[in-house]
């Protein structure tokens, strides 16, 4: 792999280590590597090809090898857990000798340090020379290296305010590939709305198109060649407008609120009544926030606070946002897939009310979901350059189908937690033969998320649905008679319910095969509370169905995790 991605630097510790080891290869195999490394140069071809798709592939091609989430990177996870544990017994260093210089310390720190080392000598050639460790690239915007666009929102529900739907992304001249339970890494644009708010009392209405100074090494400089990165196009630095649109603008930590505090020089009695919360972060975004202070301070203050001759302050009092990660809602069998699909649930919230504006509606929307799903009835992202958006692979290792398409899943979701899945029973009903299972939990018929395609694989006997919806009595239920969802009055319900009532089914899911029982794979999405719920119902439903004792229906789930055949998606906290 090192040969074919064209790495040239070996002057880690296990990049020497690597070199020498060669020398001792069948004369063959180092025939074929010298033929990648000279004639055939694999990177040197696609560069000069400009073919995007084929960038794309070979940037996928990088991650999934050298990268904080692919195979060095989960590898590099594995040792320092495993020396951690055995270097307190006696042993300090790994097969290939790492670690074995530290005789003092914490040898683990050592190896973790040595693997980053070769990880970067890999990674250099591709994402420039790395001021961080891959390790630091995690969760933020390193790990969005292409440029998308999104072309489509649709309403997948009964709900006209369009509260969850469906986010279509191109991804047309970009080479991503992905597969079932992979997510999507999005960095959220700001809406227009909470920009305004920033200009009008920042006073940068005349420039907005201004280059603001960034300090050499900061997040935003790294951004900003990242950035040229992705677009190809060599810029002399970020704008006003590129910062307000991809900054942290809410919520307001009290980090912050104690610099921006520090900078009124204590002036602002909104700030003091807002450092006295016991809640944090603050709902409000720092443009509700500069408005309220801006009629509290002295024009002296506030100008030498934000002189607009200098403009550099706005890099340090502005951080970058951090990208979100969603679940992945579609299989494509394309070599390169044209789209995705996301399912996207948009967070609401009340402003605090020591921000909020007598003309507002006082609501506050999650900035990355307001941004994939903004409210129907707004005009924040209603212009075709807000559609542009950055995005990511990111490839959660315990979060896959299983090997054979012939065992039998089942999958529990509460609500937009059944994003992954609609992925996993497309490419289950195109490639397999197994049972798909699914328990979903709403709140109402009107939240019943695409109804129209789940209620079709039901008829055609391609997936089993049990619903439960916590706040209605129109409950609908499977009728093998008419082979169709039919409704039925029914007391409301959750999703642990739902599975108590096909507790004998849940239950020899849940037991291997050399148990008695099915060996099925068990997956969960939601919220903490829903993960919490379907567990207490599949330890009822193996209580009632299968074990004498409660420490044998615990036995016989440890069981599940211990095979990994039991699986939890991205849990959100309620």
């Amino acid at each position: 792999m090192d040969a074919f991605l064209g790495r040239t630097k070996y002057d880690s510790f296990l990049g020497i280590e690597a070199v020498h080891l060669r020398r001792w290869l069948p004369l063959n195999i180092r025939a074929f590597i010298a033929a990648l490394e000279t004639y055939y140069k694999v990177p040197e071809y696609i560069k000069a090809s400009g073919d995007p798709r084929l960038e794309g592939v070979l940037e996928g091609l990088v991650e999934s090898y050298a990268g904080e989430r692919g195979f060095m990177g989960t590898h590099r996870y594995k040792v320092y857990g495993f020396l951690e544990v055995v270097a307190k017994t006696g042993r300090t260093e790994t097969n290939g000798n790492a670690g074995s210089g530290d005789t003092e310390g914490r040898a683990w720190e050592e190896v973790h340090k040595t693997l980053s080392e070769s990880m970067r000598e890999r990674l250099d050639p591709y994402h420039g020379q790395l001021s961080i460790q891959p390790h630091e690239m995690r969760g933020s915007f390193e790990e969005c290296r292409f440029k998308a666009q999104i072309v489509d929102r649709q309403i997948i529900d009964h709900d006209p305010a369009r509260s969850t739907a469906m986010v279509t992304i191109d991804l047309q001249n970009t080479g991503i590939t992905f597969q079932p339970g992979d997510r999507l890494a999005v960095m959220p644009v700001n809406s227009a709305s909470e920009i305004s708010k920033l200009v009008a009392a920042l006073g940068l209405e005349s420039h907005l198109d201004e280059i603001v100074p960034v300090e050499p090494g900061s997040e935003w400089a790294r951004f900003a060649k990242n950035l040229q990165r992705i677009t190809k196009q060599n810029t002399n630095g970020l704008t006003v407008r590129d910062i307000l649109r991809r900054g942290h603008l809410s919520p307001l930590t009290r980090d912050f609120m104690v610099e921006i505090h520090s900078t009124l020089r204590a002036s602002s009695p909104t700030t003091i009544k807002l450092l006295a919360s016991s809640e944090w972060p603050i709902r409000g975004s720092i443009g509700d926030l500069l408005q309220k202070c801006v009629t509290e301070v002295s024009p002296t203050t506030w100008d030498h606070a934000f002189s607009l001759d200098n403009i550099s302050w706005l890099a340090k009092l502005i951080s970058i946002e951090v990208p979100r990660t969603y679940s992945i809602s579609n299989f494509s069998q394309e070599l390169l897939p044209s789209m995705i699909d996301l399912t996207v649930s948009r967070t609401e919230a009340a402003c605090s009310p020591l921000l909020r504006q007598p003309s507002s509606s006082g609501v506050t929307y999650g900035v990355s979901s307001g941004f994939l799903n903004p409210n129907p009835q707004s005009n924040d992202f209603s212009c075709g350059d807000t559609q542009d958006v950055l995005i990511g692979i990111s490839r959660p290792i315990n979060f896959q189908l299983p090997p054979s398409t012939a065992v039998p899943i089942c999958m529990f979701a509460g609500g937009s937690g059944i994003a992954p899945f609609r992925g996993f029973w497309q490419s289950r009903i195109q490639n397999g033969i197994g049972r798909n299972i699914l328990f979903l939990g709403v709140q109402s018929r009107e939240k019943f998320l695409y109804e129209d395609e789940l209620r079709g694989l039901v008829r055609e006997g391609a997936l089993e649905l049990h619903l439960a919806f916590s706040r209605d009595r129109r409950g609908l239920v499977y009728d093998p008679n008419a082979r169709d969802l039919v409704e039925r009055d029914m007391d409301p319900r959750y999703i642990d319910a739902a599975a108590l009532e096909q507790g004998k089914m849940v239950s020899e899911l849940v037991m291997s095969s050399s148990q008695g029982g099915l060996g099925g794979y068990i997956f969960i999405c939601g919220s903490t509370s829903v993960f919490e719920t379907v567990l207490s119902g599949i330890h009822k439903a193996i209580y009632k169905f299968q074990a004498a004792t409660k420490e044998t229906a615990e036995s016989l789930l440890a069981t599940a995790f211990a095979e990994r055949r039991f699986m939890l998606g991205k849990l959100i906290p309620h």
